[in-house]
């Protein structure tokens, strides 16, 4: 891609992420992203037909980010309680951001940033843990999904080291559980459940 057209578009997505977090995705115009970006409506039709196309591809942009975070490298990993969740990552990329994303996962393109993010999750659990058949995957990436749009939007009421943790002990159990396999779960020491609603009293 020329470097200059990369810059306008980069220039606008930038617009797109100061703007979403001080107003609502339906409350932003073209005149609002053009001057935040400082550019003109012609540079903004030269790249996105409305909007709606810059949000996508903002989006497109953070999933980049992100997909590197999901990163499972093999089934000891994920049965191993007392090492860190697979997805703590994910849970610390979007607290440290929580105002943007809570706004995106209750916009109009959230269902396909969610849908793109199930896939994947789906894949990595597929890939690394192939024990775990397809519904069991989709149930898991589903408790992960599930857990990150409550924390968000609940203003995230516990520190994503507890969500993460308390988010994968309670999925891998019960489909580990539901295999008859619960035996081959290490479970999180004292230390660790420390400050979970799974701490021994």
């Amino acid at each position: 891609m020329d470097p200059r057209a990369e810059r306008s578009r980069a220039a606008l997505r930038n617009a797109m992420l100061i703007l979403i977090k001080q107003k609502s995705y339906d409350d932003i115009q073209i005149k609002d992203i053009t001057d935040c970006a400082d550019t003109g409506r012609v540079t903004f039709y030269r790249h996105y037909a409305n909007k709606e196309e810059l949000l996508l591809d903002f989006i497109a942009h953070l999933y980049d980010l992100l997909r590197p975070l999901v990163n499972i490298s093999g089934t000891w990993e994920i049965l191993d309680f007392n090492q860190e969740p697979p997805i703590q990552p994910i849970f610390e990329f979007l607290g440290a951001d929580r105002i943007l994303f809570k706004r995106l996962i209750t916009c109009p393109a959230a269902p396909r940033m969610i849908e793109q993010a199930r896939r994947y999750i789906v894949a990595q659990i597929r890939r690394t843990t192939p024990f775990v058949g397809e519904f069991a995957a989709h149930h898991i990436a589903s408790c992960i999904i599930g857990n990150i749009t409550w924390w968000l939007t609940s203003d995230v009421p516990y520190d994503a080291t507890y969500m993460a943790r308390a988010t994968h002990w309670l999925s891998i159990s019960g489909v580990m559980a539901m295999r008859g396999e619960l035996e081959r779960v290490t479970m999180p020491d004292i230390t660790i459940r420390a400050g979970t609603p799974y701490a021994k009293s």
